[in-house]
Formats: C-alpha cells, structure tokens, sequence
C-alpha cells in the first residue's frame, strides 16, 4: 500500500459515514471493521458507497472484485490497487 493509504482511509470513512449517516451514532470503525456487520451497511448501502467511491477516486470496481471485499481495509486495498493502476 502507498504511502497516502491513512488519506485515503480517512476518505474512505468519510464517504461510509456521508454514504449512511444514520449509523456512525456509537460506532468505532477500524481498518478491519466489516462494512455489513460493524458499519452497519445493507446492499443498498453498499452499492450506494461503490458508486460513491468509483467517483470520489475515479475508478471502475468490476463486479468479480467486490466479491472478495468484507471490511474497509478490503476496499480500500481493492481501491488503492485501481487508483495505482490508472
């Protein structure tokens, strides 16, 4: 991972939190927190939090990679990877 990884999951966090806000009331998120579990996040969420990251970091997430992506540490490798590719 670069060395921008802790700006990056500090975006990341912001845009979970702005993508549920409704949530984040008592939760304590680390890299290893799951996005359905800990953060609290539904499909509808989640897909909402793809697009939003495909925005913010200008990147494509093909389907087949989201399979593997459970906690934010997962997504944001997954995006640090796309965002080094481009």
């Amino acid at each position: 991972m670069k060395d921008s990884s802790l700006p990056q999951y500090l975006a990341l966090i912001v845009l979970i939190t702005s993508t549920v806000p409704s949530f984040f009331t008592n939760k304590t998120l680390t890299p290893e927190s799951k996005l359905v579990e800990d953060a609290g996040l539904d499909s509808l969420d989640l897909v909402e939090l793809v697009m939003t990251c495909e925005d913010e970091f200008q990147i494509e997430i093909p389907e087949d990679k989201l399979i593997a992506v459970s906690t934010i540490n997962d997504i944001l490798l997954l995006i640090d990877g796309l965002v080094g590719s481009n």
